[in-house]
């Protein structure tokens, strides 16, 4: 018994010596494992750390060589985000119909020289547009000129009447730049059977929206034109006019001029949802062409619908003809160039509107009565009145005839030769 208790003693000791060696090394690889993981961590960051400084000193390197300041691309970028500030105060974002409004107002501009006191910096500048991507624009309202940042050139904005109409309202929990305080103008139901309502307003522009459709009435007017209440001075005057049962209407506007007012015409068609401007008193144009002294008659164009109106002259005309021509000869002046040269010198305004039945056909035709005046020390001296009639069929405007004052026979046309717009009309905005 006691040989076996001495064996087995043995044995306890050699699996106790054993299971200790085994933790030993065990122990050592831990011991070693942990410090290479240290040593592989401390490298691994610190490699990581000097990559993110690189990083960003490249970044920082590379800002400005990144943001563009190129005008022309940022005008045609559809993705564009806009922030704003004013007299260095915060950035506020502008919602996406703010930020197309102002690129289409930088759209409108053109090259500006800065005169020797100024100088693109920061100090000239109470505006500033901070679009993803590009370099800051400063703009001065005052000056109406904006510039990017570091840039020397400059850009002169046409229209400044809308930056001073906007409107900062709260938008999804933010102050943002939301749009442009409107002035309704002018309002008229188009159409009985769907009560579908034009609206004429002014927002820095003139705009025209029915429904969910909205345009731009390009004509170029300020407040001080349409909101005046000098008599001397008067508001420019917008009305409109349901031409038929289908969407078709006319804009009307009286203008101010250095001699007389002026009309304006354009006439819209509003179907489906979508609002076309199908004719406008503003693609007429007229000319001369030619006098001929032996037949006593005068050659005018009134384009697009006439090339050639051959209109006889009366006997004052042409003697104010011949003499006119005596001069132009001994001056030397009736060259091969010369009808071209005055070509254009035939002017015309268009001093009144209206849509009458005048040949009794029991359907309205639009009447325009226009002035025709020359220009111009070269020119030969014509001035008269004329009456252009334009029928309406299916929503299209067709032109019938031009009929000039000395010609006339149309009783019901004769008064029309002899109206004016009086001077002092002065506007009933609704």
């Amino acid at each position: 018994m006691k040989g076996r208790g001495s064996i087995m003693g043995k044995l306890a000791k050699r699996i106790l010596t054993m299971v200790i060696c085994i933790l030993a090394v065990y122990g050592l690889f831990a011991v070693a494992y942990k410090l290479v993981s240290k040593k592989v961590q401390e490298k691994s960051s610190a490699n990581l750390l000097k990559l993110t400084n690189e990083d960003i000193k490249m970044d920082e390197g590379d800002t400005k060589f990144k943001l563009k300041s190129d005008l022309s691309a940022l005008l045609i970028d559809d993705a564009l985000n806009l922030k704003i500030s004013q007299e260095n105060s915060h950035f506020l974002p502008a919602n996406k119909a703010f930020t197309n409004r102002m690129i289409d107002l930088l759209k409108d501009n053109v090259p500006y020289e800065w005169q020797s006191e100024a100088k693109v910096d920061k100090d000239n500048a109470f505006v500033r547009f901070k679009f993803d991507g590009y370099t800051d624009i400063y703009f001065n309202p005052e000056i109406k000129v904006f510039w990017f940042d570091g840039s020397e050139k400059a850009y002169l904005m046409k229209n400044t009447n809308v930056w001073p109409r906007y409107s900062i309202k709260m938008e999804n929990n933010q102050l943002t730049y939301v749009g442009f305080e409107k002035s309704i103008l002018y309002k008229k139901c188009i159409s009985t059977d769907t009560d579908d309502e034009a609206v004429l307003y002014y927002d820095g522009d003139l705009h025209m929206q029915i429904n969910d459709t909205d345009i731009m009435i390009n004509d170029y007017t300020g407040e001080s034109e349409l909101f005046s209440h000098n008599a001397h001075f008067p508001s420019e005057e917008y009305a409109i006019e349901v031409l038929d049962d289908k969407g078709l209407f006319m804009l009307y506007s009286v203008h101010k001029a250095m001699r007389n007012p002026f009309y304006k015409v354009k006439i819209f068609q509003y179907s489906d949802g979508k609002l076309t401007n199908i004719w406008s008193s503003l693609d007429i144009d007229s000319y001369i062409n030619h006098v001929d002294l032996d037949n006593k008659t005068i050659d005018i164009a009134v384009k697009p619908m006439l090339d050639s109106r051959i209109i006889a002259l009366s006997k004052k005309q042409a003697q104010r003809m011949n003499e006119h021509f005596v001069i132009l000869k001994e001056n030397g002046v009736l060259d091969d160039g010369f009808w071209k040269e005055i070509e254009e010198n035939l002017l015309f305004e268009l001093i009144n509107v209206t849509t009458i039945d005048y040949n009794d056909d029991e359907k309205l035709e639009l009447v325009l009565t226009i002035s025709f005046d020359t220009v111009g020390a070269k020119t030969p001296p014509f001035g008269e009145r004329a009456i252009m009639i334009f029928s309406i069929e299916d929503s299209n405007i067709i032109y019938k005839d031009m009929i000039m004052e000395s010609e006339n026979t149309n009783k019901q046309l004769a008064n029309l030769f002899h109206i004016t717009i009086p001077q002092t009309m002065m506007v009933n905005w609704e």
